[in-house]
């Protein structure tokens, strides 16, 4: 196949127009690089590394990830995406009635409850900025939650139910995915990924990911402190956008295992350069 190409191995049954469209944001989304905003995340969360690593060390943090995770997975389970009207309308009532939907329509149902959980994230980030930093690290759980939760949502929208001990690991190693700062870690994790993630390449993931999540939750406290007034405006929005971030990291993790499902794909390479930007529902 040519060099270049999103799609190094397509077998049978053939691509839609709109399968087609996806591969190749799945391939954009694999190669883009941060912006201006999210480089100036990484230099300022970058200093209260030390004191994150101090105060929760590593093996602490991938234990409470694994105990969220757990956590989120249920509610997801408890919080049935069945409820909603929009599936009702559509006589869809089960996850293998899902399975069995286009992708267009798993895709649809993923941005509902990406656009849900945003909502959510906004309205806890509001919360935990009114009490400064002693607050916000309160709300970290919440934080982490919302995020892992959408992630188990969105597997849901794609027909995965998200029980085993495989898939449950698969969604900390989506969370790490969205806290990726380049393109080249985000390439590095999709080829651990690719190779199925060795075990011990999947508990150091956990452990940079609860790191990276800590960090960034404290930046909302941080810079609140710095701007009086600014608290509850700047959790809030940080609140949200990483927790969408997941989501839409989500989505693409699974749009491209439905199309490894059903032979459409093999893997899909990183396009040889990006257009892609983190999409959100609220237009800003």
């Amino acid at each position: 196949m040519a060099r270049g190409t999103a799609v190094e191995t397509v077998a049978t049954p053939s691509l839609t127009p709109y399968e087609k469209t996806q591969i190749e944001a799945i391939a954009a989304w694999k190669c883009v690089k941060p912006g201006v905003s999210r480089r100036l995340l990484q230099k300022v969360t970058g200093q209260v590394s030390q004191f994150i690593g101090k105060a929760l060390p590593g093996d602490t943090l991938s234990s409470v990830m694994t105990g969220i995770n757990k956590m989120a997975g249920k509610l997801a389970q408890d919080d049935s995406i069945f409820r909603d009207n929009w599936l009702r309308e559509q006589g869809v009532e089960h996850l293998q009635a899902l399975a069995e939907k286009p992708l267009e329509f798993a895709d649809e149902l993923a941005a509902r409850i990406i656009q849900e959980a945003g909502r959510i994230a906004l309205g806890v980030g509001a919360a935990t900025g009114t009490g400064g930093p002693v607050a916000a690290l309160a709300g970290m759980p919440l934080l982490l939650g919302s995020a892992l939760r959408v992630i188990h949502r969105v597997s849901q929208a794609y027909g995965h139910n998200g029980e085993s001990e495989e898939d449950r690991q698969l969604m900390l190693h989506v969370l790490a995915l969205s806290t990726a700062v380049d393109a080249t870690e985000r390439a590095r994790a999709l080829a651990d990924y690719q190779r199925q993630i060795e075990a011990s390449l999947l508990r150091q993931a956990i452990s940079e990911t609860a790191q990276t999540a800590v960090q960034r939750a404290l930046l909302g406290a941080e810079l609140g402190s710095l701007i009086p007034g600014l608290g509850i405006l700047v959790n809030a929005q940080l609140n949200r956008s990483f927790v969408e971030q997941a989501g839409v990291t989500a989505q693409r993790v699974f749009q491209e295992r439905w199309l490894r499902e059903r032979g459409k794909v093999v893997w899909i390479a990183p396009a040889s350069r990006s257009t892609f930007r983190w999409p959100s529902p609220h237009g800003d």
